[in-house]
């Protein structure tokens, strides 16, 4: 599922800097690339050690830089994850998660109830499924995120370098490494058929130790013959280039995807948030994408969105409501003038015929009648979407309410976990007198897991 925004700026985050990253709507520009330096002993083997610290290190870093997007996306040090890529047995849809959760239970360092998962099929054949993993501790996850939402700013989605790269060399379908060097660590990450099948990590790396890491991957992909070797990032020279493709033997291109806006020189210094600029944000349940966003910002973010709809309909309404109202109390003010200056003549003009004049009142008294009932029956959206709130039972959650003051009906979309929570929320609203009759799709109670809600609610009178 699509999250709800997709502007949003990048972030990340390694032992010596802090990098963000915006482009235009279009991606097609780029509107802030900025830095800032991080304190040595701040993140140690990709941990961090102070969380308050670099909270201030990111508000320094939009403060200075005018940065005023608030959804960001995080790249977090590749040393905190653990990544895997294997085969599932081909399983229903509904089941895979489960199936991808049990075995990649057998390789993590730890019980896998302390790590946060997600996972997404790059590849399929008649008999499995191909699944990338990516995994990191809950604290470790915690401490990054928390220091982002310390910041006040939102997070949308969270990665790692290697999804970066994944992203920005998935142009081809060749299998090719890839590496990306940056002050202090290179990451070199294996790429077949758009797909990683192996990442690595080499902190204060010489470039003779790079170059025979990189012959050392080549040696023994012998299942995927690797054919090219992609380098970036902002600590190669033409010598290391020129060395490496010597010592391979295989074609070394340099990845340098242009954006207007950004000049050449620091283009490789910032690619890796600008891949995740190229992302179209996915939540954690897609099966084909991953998103290490931890589950409860997701609930927290639902909520938000959930709030300013509620808030953008009670402003629509409104803005409906009090124009009317006023417009029917001036109307009510001028037929009552017009009815005390008909009553004046009527008494100054004894040839006036009283009976046509009394006729005249009675028509006017009526229409002051008729608007009386208009005004008094003018009812706020916001009152019937406050008490549809207000008989929300456990285990349901709403995502919009769509209200017709024409037909007065109002239409109620959600997620409910069970039939029975999802038939208990019926029986709560239809307890409201407000709601003279509630409607529940039998589509509804046809679903097997997450039942989603569609319920239509005419409202009273």
């Amino acid at each position: 599922m699509p999250m709800y925004r997709k502007s949003f700026a990048s972030l990340s985050i390694s032992p010596h800097k802090l990098k963000v990253v915006k482009l235009s709507r279009d991606k097609k520009r780029c509107m802030v690339a900025a830095s800032i330096d991080v304190p040595d002993g701040l993140i140690v083997s990709g941990k961090l050690t102070d969380r308050k610290a670099l909270t201030n290190l990111i508000k320094t870093l939009w403060k200075s830089n005018s940065v005023n997007e608030k959804t960001v996306g995080l790249i977090l040090p590749e040393v905190t994850t653990f990544m895997k890529s294997f085969q599932v047995p081909m399983v229903e849809l509904d089941d895979l998660d489960e199936a991808v959760r049990w075995q990649v239970a057998e390789f993590l360092p730890t019980n896998h109830e302390d790590m946060v998962l997600d996972w997404k099929i790059v590849a399929k054949n008649e008999k499995a499924y191909e699944v990338l993993s990516l995994a990191i501790s809950k604290s470790s996850l915690s401490d990054y995120v928390g220091s982002v939402v310390d910041a006040g700013l939102l997070p949308l989605l969270v990665e790692t370098t290697s999804i970066s790269l994944e992203r920005i060399a998935e142009s081809a379908d060749v299998s090719k490494v890839v590496l990306y060097r940056s002050r202090g660590v290179a990451v070199v990450v294996t790429i077949a058929s758009k797909k990683v099948l192996s990442s690595s990590v080499v902190y204060e790396p010489t470039d003779e130790q790079l170059i025979n890491n990189v012959s050392q991957i080549l040696s023994r992909s012998s299942l995927s013959p690797v054919s090219r070797v992609a380098v970036c990032g902002n600590g190669l020279t033409q010598d290391f280039v020129n060395n490496l493709h010597a010592r391979v033997g295989v074609p070394v291109d340099l990845l340098h995807p242009k954006k207007e806006g950004l000049p050449d020189e620091k283009l490789q210094e910032y690619i890796i948030p600008l891949s995740q600029q190229e992302a179209d944000p996915e939540e954690p349940m897609s099966k084909y994408s991953i998103n290490l966003l931890p589950p409860e910002w997701v609930t927290r973010y639902r909520k938000e969105i959930r709030d300013l709809r509620l808030w953008t309909v009670s402003l629509i309404g409104s803005t409906v409501f009090w124009p009317c109202f006023l417009l029917m109390i001036g109307t009510y003010v001028y037929l009552s003038q017009r009815s005390a200056q008909l009553d004046a003549e009527s008494k100054e003009t004894s040839q006036i015929d009283l009976n046509a004049v009394s006729a005249e009142i009675n028509k006017i008294n009526a229409e002051v009648s008729k608007a009386n009932q208009a005004v008094s029956s003018l009812r706020s959206p916001s009152e019937f979407i406050n008490k549809a709130t207000a008989k929300l039972v456990s285990g349901v959650s709403v995502s919009s309410f769509n209200l017709n003051l024409e037909t007065k009906k109002m239409k109620i979309t959600g997620v409910a976990n069970s039939r029975g929570e999802l038939l208990a929320f019926k029986q709560s609203l239809e307890s409201e007198k407000s709601f003279l009759k509630v409607n529940l799709p039998i589509a509804s109670l046809l679903i097997l897991s997450l039942i989603h809600i569609s319920e239509p609610t005419r409202q009273a009178e």
